[in-house]
């Protein structure tokens, strides 16, 4: 039977086999191993995402939103239909691959909300056992995240992610994340008129980031900090030599 025959008989089974008991565990499975033998790409996805829907098992659920991801993203481009599947994927195993993916797919896209939340995802599965090992991997999460929020206007949620990322790195000179999460954590402190917590921010950047080209900005702004809203005119001499 050639494979025109094939899609025929892979629609009729959709219309009638399935018609009235959409959940039909045989007739689904029947009706995959009818889109794969005709290479029906498409219908083998729907019908994959269809089955996953009336399964209970997890492993078969993931197994078959995998199945239906891959064809969708890779062999016949609808990203925005595999989107809904790599947040399934992602609900029910996070920490699955598939969130660098969907990471790709969001920032290409612009998507400030998808990539904040899909990081709020994984920061919240990293943090569930409180290790050395989840505490670094959340590091470039949260300065991700927090830039995010900062171009949204949420610089109160800015200003917490970078402050647990400070919190989980190690100081240490030349860590161009730090010095960058202590700068970014400095300006928001700046524009909310905390002059003495910019300050030490802008301080510890200087610590860190002794060869980045930012550096003379930020000593001149801390010396102005220093001098005209701390009274600190020693501190500010200092700054400038």
């Amino acid at each position: 039977r050639d494979a025109a025959g094939r899609r025929r008989e892979a629609g009729r089974i959709g219309a009638g086999g399935l018609q009235g008991r959409p959940g039909h565990l045989r007739a689904l499975d029947l009706l995959r191993r009818v889109c794969r033998r005709g290479g029906d790409r498409a219908g083998l996805a729907r019908a994959s995402l269809a089955l996953a829907r009336v399964l209970g098992d997890a492993t078969a659920k993931l197994a078959l939103w995998r199945e239906a991801v891959a064809i969708l993203d890779t062999e016949l481009g609808q990203v925005a239909s595999a989107v809904p599947v790599y947040r399934r994927i992602l609900d029910q195993d996070p920490a699955a691959a598939e969130f660098e993916r969907l990471l790709a797919v969001f920032r290409a896209s612009g998507d400030i909300g998808g990539l904040i939340e899909i990081l709020g995802g994984r920061l919240n599965w990293l943090d569930r056992d409180d290790d050395a090992a989840g505490r670094a991997a959340a590091v470039p999460l949260l300065l991700e995240r927090a830039k995010l929020r900062a171009a949204i206007g949420d610089g109160r949620g800015a200003a917490r992610d970078l402050d647990t990322l400070i919190g989980r790195a190690p100081h240490v000179p030349g860590d161009e994340r730090l010095a960058d999460a202590r700068s970014r954590r400095a300006d928001i402190a700046l524009a909310a008129g905390d002059a003495p917590l910019a300050a030490e921010h802008f301080k510890r950047y200087l610590e860190i980031a002794r060869e980045s080209p930012r550096r003379s900005e930020v000593e001149l702004t801390l010396a102005r900090i220093l001098a005209e809203d701390l009274d600190d005119v020693a501190g500010a001499s200092a700054c400038c030599r």
